[in-house]
C-alpha cells in the first residue's frame, strides 16, 4: 500500500497574523494578572511622599508640618540635589566625623522617603563614597556606645562600659589627643550630654561609662575648643544646687571653665553671637529635648561650631552626634527615629556645605551601631511602616559615607578600628598610637602599607 501525505498549505501572511495574536494574546494575560496582583499606587506614579498620600498620614500633624518646613520638595520633578563629587585628593586639614547613634540602613531610607519620597535623596545619600562598618566589641558580638565610640575614636576595640580604656584598663590615646598635640582644634557637638558614652571616648579616660562626673572634669583639663550639648548638671557642684547637680562632690566645673578662658552660655539664644579660641554651651542639665522641641537644634550648634573652629590656621577635628536616634529606636517609636534622623541629616547637611566651600576638609558619615533591627514595610501598598525586630542593639554592620580630600580610603567593608586610622592617616597624624602600631604590623608582614601618612614618600625621605 502506498503512503499517503496530508499536506496543509498556509499562507506567509496567515503565519504572520496567527503569530501576531498570539503575542498580543500574551501581553493582556499578563498584564491583567500583574495589575490584579499589584496595582499601581497613586503616589508611586506621581512621586509623592508615600507617607503623605491621599491624607492617610501614619506620622503627626507636628511632623508633617516639620517635612514642609524643612524639606520643601516635590519629587515629582527632578532632583534639584546632583551627587557630590569624588575628590580624588589624598590628604586633608580638617576632618568631621558625624556618628548618627543607631542610625542603620533602613533608618536613612525612612528618613529619605519621609522628606523627599520616591526617588530623591538626602544629602547623606548623595556622598560619593560607601562603605560597611563591623561594630563588635571586645566583649560582645552586641556594642554599647562607649565601647563603640572608643572603636572609632581610638582605633582599639575594648569592652562595653569603657571610655578610651583597653580591656587591661589602660587609657587608649584617640586621634583627637593626637591632633590637639599637633595644635589643631577640636570640638563636640552633641543632643545628648556631653559626658555621654559617644562624646567622652574622644576627649576622656575612664573605667566605665557611668563616671560622668569625671569625664566632665577631663572635656575641661583636655582643652576641647568647642563643647556644645547637654549635661550642665555634671558641671555644677552638689553643695550649692543640690536639686540641679549630678555631681557627687563640691566641684564647681563652671566656675573652672571660666578660669580657664572658656566662653559660657546655657541659653540658646546667645548661640549666634557667642565667640572666643573656648566656647562652651551646655542647653540642658541632662540631655536635649528631643528633635521636635530641641533648642538650639543640631544642625545650628554644628553651623556654630565650624564658624568657630575654622577660624584657626593650624585645622581642626569635629565629632558630631545625633546622640537620640538610638534612644528612639530603643523605645521602638518610629515617628521620633526618623524625626531624630532628619535632624541629624540637617547637619550633615551643614557639615558638606562647609566641606565643599572649603576644599580642604574630609566629611565621614557612620554610626556607632544599628538599633532596633529596622524594617521598612508596608499595608495595603500605602504608607511607610516601621517594623522593629527588638529593643536593643544589633550585630549587624552600619553603613558609612564618606566625601572630601581622603574619601577613597572608605570604600568597602570594615571594622570600626579602622575608621579612625584612616582618618589619622588622611590628617597626617602619624603620630596616632593606633596608625603607627597598623604601620608596624603591616611592615613586619613585609607588605606595602594600607594606611599612609598625609606626607608623600619623597618628603619623608623614603622614595627618590
Amino acid at each position: 500500500m502506498g503512503e499517503i501525505q496530508i499536506r496543509r498549505r498556509f499562507t506567509p501572511r496567515t503565519v504572520r497574523v496567527a503569530r501576531l495574536l498570539t503575542i498580543l494574546l500574551a501581553f493582556a494575560l499578563w498584564a491583567t494578572s500583574a495589575l490584579r496582583r499589584n496595582p499601581v499606587p497613586e503616589w508611586l506614579e506621581v512621586g509623592l511622599r508615600p507617607a503623605l498620600f491621599n491624607g492617610k498620614v501614619p506620622f503627626s500633624q507636628a511632623f508633617a508640618t516639620y517635612l514642609e518646613t524643612y524639606f520643601p520638595h516635590d519629587p515629582r520633578v527632578v532632583d534639584p540635589h546632583p551627587p557630590y563629587p569624588i575628590v580624588a585628593a589624598p590628604h586633608a586639614k580638617n576632618c568631621i566625623l558625624l556618628i548618627g547613634d543607631g542610625m542603620g540602613l533602613s533608618h536613612v531610607c525612612a528618613a529619605g522617603m519621609a522628606a523627599y519620597g520616591l526617588g530623591g535623596r538626602l544629602a547623606i545619600q548623595r556622598m560619593p563614597i560607601v562603605g560597611l562598618v563591623e561594630t563588635y566589641s571586645s566583649s560582645s558580638l552586641f556594642t554599647d556606645s562607649g565601647a563603640a565610640a572608643t572603636a572609632l575614636a581610638t582605633g582599639r576595640k575594648t569592652y562595653n562600659g569603657a571610655i578610651a580604656m583597653d580591656p587591661f584598663g589602660r587609657p587608649l590615646e584617640s586621634f583627637f589627643a593626637t591632633a590637639k598635640r599637633r595644635g589643631m582644634r577640636t570640638g563636640l557637638v552633641v543632643t545628648s550630654s556631653l559626658t555621654h558614652g559617644t562624646p567622652a571616648p574622644f576627649v576622656a579616660n575612664v573605667p566605665w561609662r557611668t563616671m560622668e562626673p569625671e569625664v566632665a572634669a577631663q572635656l575641661l583639663e583636655r582643652d576641647t575648643n568647642v563643647l556644645f550639648g547637654g549635661g550642665a548638671g555634671f558641671f555644677i557642684p552638689r553643695s550649692t544646687f543640690p536639686k540641679m547637680s549630678f555631681r557627687y562632690d563640691n566641684r564647681d566645673l563652671l566656675v573652672e571653665a571660666l578660669r580657664r578662658g572658656y566662653k559660657l552660655t546655657m541659653n540658646p539664644a546667645e548661640l549666634p553671637t557667642i565667640s572666643g579660641d573656648h566656647v562652651m554651651g551646655l542647653f540642658g542639665l541632662g540631655p536635649l529635648p528631643p528633635a521636635a522641641i530641641a533648642k538650639p537644634s543640631l544642625a545650628e550648634m554644628t553651623s556654630k561650631s565650624l564658624q568657630l573652629l575654622s577660624r584657626g590656621g593650624e585645622g581642626f577635628c569635629l565629632m558630631v552626634e545625633g546622640s537620640q536616634i538610638d534612644w528612639q529606636s530603643h523605645r521602638l517609636d518610629f515617628e521620633a527615629t526618623i524625626w531624630e534622623t532628619l535632624e541629624f541629616e540637617r547637619a550633615v547637611e551643614r557639615c558638606l556645605e562647609f566641606a565643599a566651600q572649603d576644599g580642604q576638609t574630609l566629611v565621614v558619615v557612620t554610626a556607632d551601631h544599628e538599633t532596633g533591627g529596622l524594617a521598612l514595610t508596608y499595608a495595603n501598598n500605602v504608607g511607610l511602616t516601621g517594623n522593629w525586630a527588638y529593643s536593643y542593639h544589633t550585630a549587624t554592620m552600619v553603613p558609612l559615607w564618606a566625601y572630601g580630600p581622603g574619601c577613597l580610603q572608605f570604600a568597602g567593608v570594615q571594622d570600626n578600628i579602622d575608621v579612625p586610622v584612616k582618618i589619622a592617616g588622611v590628617l597626617g597624624l602619624d603620630d596616632f598610637p593606633a596608625l603607627r602600631e597598623r604601620i608596624a604590623s603591616v611592615r613586619s608582614k613585609n607588605l606595602a602599607p594600607s594606611f599612609s601618612s598625609a606626607r608623600p614618600a619623597q618628603e619623608r625621605g623614603e622614595g627618590p
